[in-house]
């Protein structure tokens, strides 16, 4: 009985620690050479809604995404060259962020990879 306590508690221990991973932000993906600023600024509105993320733009270069879902929310910058994007954390809330080891909940990153990848969809798009 003692065995299968300590078991229990090694698998629950296992499974909690997996939930959590290193932030995922998207640190200056390079774009097409051939993208305006006009452009880069619609491929990402554009991106975002598909997929549920309201857009706001704060200023030129500089767009706010927000996704929420049930308890969980998500707040990112989202910066903008002809040259590169960046998707980076501004706020979250249901993810279990700890700012000191910079770890979140894993759901919170699968959400920033997605709209990564509708973003370079939309920016190949309109580069082509």
């Amino acid at each position: 009985m003692k065995k299968l306590k300590l078991l229990l508690i090694a698998t629950l221990v296992a499974v909690v620690a997996g939930c959590s991973t290193t932030l995922y932000n998207v640190n200056n993906h390079p774009v097409p050479n051939s993208i305006t600023s006009p452009q880069m600024k619609k491929a990402i509105l554009t991106a975002g809604g598909q997929i549920g993320w309201k857009m706001t733009e704060v200023k030129p270069g500089l767009i706010k995404a927000t996704y929420a879902q049930g308890k969980h929310l998500a707040v990112v910058n989202i910066k903008y060259s002809t040259q590169s994007f960046s998707i980076t954390r501004a706020n979250s809330a249901g993810f279990e962020y700890d700012a000191k080891n910079s770890t979140i909940r894993r759901h919170y990153n699968w959400w920033i990879s997605n709209l990564e990848k509708k973003i370079i969809a939309q920016v190949n798009l309109a580069a082509h």
